[in-house]
């Protein structure tokens, strides 16, 4: 498998599930019979490139790919993100919210890491059905051009993710 985390983004439609979303979704899922979470690409405008390469490079640890000066890629979580400077044709619009699904022990690394950055928590560190097989746990903060990020974990992460209605 390519990665252990993947990426949901929540768009106004989200609710809006045509049939054939479901049914790319549930290839991309499984490949002989094994969870085969593909990489995803999102591409979004930042107002400061500088600021945005201090989050997700200084301070994620995101990898970065390609690099023009105005606009850069970086690897978060396994996925493909390209933030592109603001400039004239280009504007910077926040995205509702975006995220990794991780490891508890992940999550827990990350919790810290952002406590003690002294980030801001949109919403504050939430953990449901604690120490179950259903806990899962998320939070959100914003990036600097106000991107909302979600970080989250689930205890049963294929549960999430696979019914018998797909």
């Amino acid at each position: 498998m390519f990665c252990s985390t993947t990426l949901f983004i929540h768009w106004p439609c989200q609710y809006i599930i045509c049939w054939w979303i479901v049914s790319a979704f549930r290839d991309c899922l499984f490949e002989k019979g094994e969870l085969d979470i593909k990489p995803f690409h999102l591409s979004f405008v930042v107002p400061d490139l500088g600021k945005a390469r201090e989050f997700y490079v200084n301070l994620l640890g995101c990898a970065v790919g390609r690099d023009t000066g105005d606009w850069i890629d970086v690897i978060f979580y396994g996925h493909q993100i390209t933030i592109h400077q603001e400039r004239d044709g280009m504007v910077a619009k926040p995205i509702d919210h975006f995220g990794p699904l991780l490891e508890k022990e992940q999550w827990s690394e990350l919790l810290a890491l952002f406590k003690d950055n002294s980030v801001s928590f949109v919403l504050e560190p939430l953990v449901k059905g604690d120490s179950s097989e259903n806990e899962a746990g998320k939070f959100v903060v914003k990036d600097p051009a106000g991107n909302l990020l979600e970080f989250k974990y689930y205890n049963k992460f294929s549960e999430t993710v696979v019914t018998n209605n797909i």
